[in-house]
């Protein structure tokens, strides 16, 4: 059934454009008639325009018109064009009329196609269209044969001869019995006794190829035999040397035998040994332990008793107060006016200190002890007390000069402070006649006569003086640095905010003689004197340049606590992350790339020799490049950006370092440009406007910031980002004085702040934002050093500066972890998505553990050697598809 048929209406406004088309169709057929092919070709070519523009591809016309130009095609040998024309006719007529049963033109289309896959000698397709065209008819009628026979000539030029010879013999048969004329009867012969010959040809050469192979294996079996008796007495030879061998091999066995038993003892005894030893390790890091607990049993024993004496030194001081307003208090009562003295009476109403007096020693540093002699002379210069005076009048005490006037045993120690430090602890208290009043109320220092109440009868009208404190003299007292004393002209309450607590200080200072803290590196660029002045009052006239923009706090602690805390983690970061990724790191794998914009690096240090020492495709520290000296070398004399360097390379040795060079030292001052310059190079890829090569990084570390939002900066990391990039910063080391700094406090990038060894906040850090939560190890950091210093290659350095490119590290982890996985798995495929900081900071997110507010990253909590790889890859994939919770 036919599915349906070419449409052949034409409107009649076209009936003279469809007249004109009759006309040149039927003068292209007289062309050909007359062999003029060629301009045959143009006039069917005209038509065929005409039909597709005016009346499309399914229209009657149209397939006409393609049929009629393939065939001049065919006429004048262009094969190809004459296939595209008569398959687009096929095409069309399949698509419209169906092939069940198929038409005349369309089986008149197919054997037009199959002849001009035989005019481009392409028999293998010509021969399918034949033989579906022959398949299709049921009855063996002239036509039908002359397919059969054009089917049977594809098959003789595809060289299967047997089976074009069976098909031609079917024709042969057939054409004589439907009498066919004697022409078509002549070609079925001449095609068949072609097809025997080719066969008989190929007879004749199998069989010489049969036995020319017969011949070339009797005659290699016979070379073989020949070999084999000349090589019989060389084997004869062998096998007799094999026995000897064989035999002294026996002997050498036996006689190595107890040689092997003593090998295996000496390797249990070494495993023995191994075992003790571990054994050992392991004793002994219970023991360090234990020390570590009892240290911190003894320190917190230690403040304990601390504020234990501290509190009984109030209550004692406290007493004495006490006591002197009693004194205060009866003096008013007895109310006898002294006039050879003037002297101030205790006011009860004083405001009083609660600093307690410091114990004060007058021996100076270096002196020795000496001891006043004793004297009968009372503190304010009179007879002793109860001794009458010549006259009626009252008697008077002279000031005492000095400690003479005391007796030797009631001598106090005290350190050298000034004395408008101790009237400052007390309050106000009159310095003596010769000095200015602080106030009008004065407290009695201890030690100080105070009048009693009036005499009974039987009892001396003189007063006496209060029982002396024996004050305690501290155990290994220190001397104190040299401390400003505040001005006497400040109201007590100033002065006593402006008085350090002197028991700390001396804490501290004991602290500071038995654990020396190294001090901190003088930059390169450090200005004379003479000009220092001026630059600093340039600083502070700007405001923002008042602050560092290298965030490096201070110099590490070498406490024992603080050291084992941070070795403790860069342990743990060996022993399960580094040994996770140890066996799966390849050669030749992608490496992760990182970029470090800091003060430069020093490529002459001890730690990178080996590293620099390969080869230039092989090095992991690239070349460095300098942003701030045009053709300079991007040297680090200031050593901040080696001891970065360091890290990167201590937390992902293998991942490939780019250092550019953006800062000079600590006081230098940032310049945008420069910063922005850089970040467009290491996220970049191809080549810059210089003709150098982008360095194309998966991650920027900036251990610096702005106090001030650089549009040109912000737009350079948002140009990485989009990359996309991950963009780590330092959050700053000035505490609560300042907010975050920029680029960290920038959308997008990853802030970071710092934390000890055991995951606590660092003082430093600015105040936290809900947005800026993550931190790690920035305190008491060990890494390298400028060789340009004082002789020390490595130094213990604290600050955001220091946690920042060890963040940065443990990302260039995460990606390397993802990359040696299978290329068709769910982290290869998302690469980019733990490249952008949603998807980092899931996985941050994941190794973090929440402390003081902050998600201080723990890289072992996932990428841990203990667990099976399954899992951690099972754990990031459910973090990254988004299954929280769910």
């Amino acid at each position: 059934m036919v599915m349906g048929a070419l449409d052949k209406y034409v409107d009649g406004s076209k009936r003279d454009e469809a007249l004109r088309w009759k006309e040149r169709y039927e003068k292209a057929n007289k062309l050909a008639d007359e062999g003029k092919f060629d301009e045959a070709v143009i006039l069917c070519q005209q038509n065929l325009d005409w039909s597709l523009k005016t009346l499309g591809t399914k229209h009657n016309c149209t397939v006409s018109d393609q049929e009629a130009l393939a065939q001049a095609f065919y006429s004048v040998k262009n094969f190809e064009e004459a296939r595209k024309l008569d398959l687009a006719a096929l095409t069309t007529r399949i698509l419209v009329e169906g092939t069940d049963p198929p038409s005349k033109e369309l089986l008149e289309v197919q054997l037009n196609l199959a002849q001009d896959y035989v005019g481009l000698k392409k028999y293998k397709e010509a021969a399918k269209i034949y033989e579906d065209v022959y398949k299709g008819y049921k009855d063996n009628d002239i036509q039908a044969l002359k397919i059969a026979y054009d089917l049977a000539a594809c098959w003789h030029h595809l060289r299967d001869y047997a089976k074009s010879r069976d098909l031609n013999q079917l024709v042969l048969e057939q054409r004589i019995k439907l009498g066919a004329s004697e022409e078509q009867i002549a070609q079925s012969r001449e095609a068949l006794k072609q097809n025997l010959k080719r066969i008989e040809a190929v007879g004749k050469k199998e069989e010489a190829a049969e036995k020319k192979k017969a011949e070339e294996e009797a005659e290699k079996k016979e070379k073989k035999e020949k070999a084999s008796l000349a090589r019989k007495p060389e084997h004869e030879g062998k096998a007799a040397e094999k026995s000897e061998s064989e035999t002294k091999t026996t002997a050498k066995m036996k006689a190595t035998e107890g040689e092997k038993t003593e090998t295996k003892a000496a390797d249990q005894r070494k495993a023995n040994e191994a075992a003790e030893k571990k054994r050992l390790e392991e004793v002994e890091a219970r023991a360090l332990e234990r020390e570590r607990l009892a240290k911190e049993t003894r320190f917190r024993e230690r403040a304990e008793k601390s504020s234990a004496a501290l509190k009984a030194r109030m209550e004692e001081v406290e007493a004495d107060r006490a006591i002197s307003r009693e004194f205060a208090k009866a003096s008013r009562e007895w109310g006898v006016e002294q006039k050879p003295i003037r002297w101030k009476m205790v006011d009860p109403h004083a405001p009083s200190s609660p600093i307690p007096i410091p114990m004060i020693n007058v021996e100076k540093p270096q002196q020795k002890r000496w001891s006043a002699p004793k004297s009968d002379v009372n503190f304010l210069g009179g007879p002793s007390p109860g001794i009458p005076s010549s006259n009626n009048q009252s008697i008077s005490r002279p000031r005492a000069r000095s400690q003479d006037a005391r007796d030797t045993t009631e001598k106090i120690q005290f350190r050298h402070i000034s004395r408008s430090d101790i009237f400052s602890q007390l309050g106000s208290v009159q310095a003596g006649s010769s000095s200015s009043e602080v106030g009008d109320k004065s407290l009695p220092m201890p030690g100080s006569w105070v009048p009693s109440k009036p005499a009974q009868e039987g009892q001396s009208q003189f007063g006496t003086a209060p029982p002396r404190r024996q004050n305690k003299t501290p155990e290994n007292s220190k001397k104190e640095p040299d401390q400003k004393a505040p001005s006497p002209a400040l109201k007590p309450e100033q002065a006593f905010k402006s008085t350090p607590d002197l028991s700390r200080s001396q804490s501290l200072n004991n602290r500071k003689e038995k654990e020396a803290v190294p001090a901190r590196a003088k930059s390169v660029s450090v200005t004379p004197v003479e000009k220092r002045a001026k630059s600093l009052e340039t600083e502070q006239s700007t405001g923002e340049q008042h602050y560092s923009q290298l965030f490096d706090a201070k110099g590490g602690k070498n406490d024992d606590d603080s050291t084992f805390a941070a070795r403790s983690w860069f342990r743990a970061l060996e022993l399960e992350t580094q040994k996770l990724l140890l066996p799966l790191r390849r050669s030749n794998g992608k490496r992760v790339k990182i970029a470090i914009l800091d003060t430069g690096v020093d490529l002459s240090h001890p730690d990178f020799k080996e590293d620099q020492s390969a080869s230039r495709m092989n090095r992991r520290i690239k070349p460095p490049e300098d942003f701030l000296d045009v053709g300079g070398k991007a040297h680090d004399t200031c050593g901040h950006g080696t001891h970065g360097v360091g890290l990167l390379r201590k937390v992902a040795p293998e991942a490939d370092i780019y250092v550019a060079r953006v800062a000079k030292d600590f006081d230098g001052i940032l310049d945008p440009e420069v910063v922005a310059k850089a970040i467009d190079r290491a996220c970049s890829t191809g080549k810059c406007s210089e003709g150098k090569q982008n360095w194309n990084v998966d991650i920027i570390t900036m251990s610096f910031g702005l106090y001030q939002i650089s549009p040109i900066v912000r737009t350079a990391i948002r140009h990485a980002l989009a990359r996309p990039v991950l963009v780590f910063a330092a959050a700053s080391n000035n505490g609560t004085r300042r907010d975050i700094a920029f680029p960290a406090s920038m959308t997008g990038v990853f802030c970071i702040n710092s934390a000890s060894g055991d995951g606590g906040r660092s003082s430093f850090n600015p105040e936290l934002k809900p947005d800026k939560t993550f931190s790690i190890i920035g305190e008491n950091v060990r890494s390298t050093w400028t060789t340009h210093g004082n002789g020390d290659l490595h130094r213990l350095m604290s600050g955001t500066s220091v946690a920042t490119p060890i963040a940065a590290a443990v990302a260039a982890l995460v990606l390397e972890y993802v990359l040696q996985n299978d290329p068709e798995s769910f982290l290869i495929k998302h690469l980019d998505e733990f490249k952008e900081y949603d998807g980092m900071s899931k996985i941050f997110s994941l190794m973090s553990k929440h402390r003081d507010g902050y998600k201080n990253i723990v890289p072992w909590e996932v990428l841990t050697a203990v667990g099976a790889r399954r899992s951690i890859t099972g754990r990031i994939e459910w973090e990254m598809k988004g299954f929280e919770g769910q």
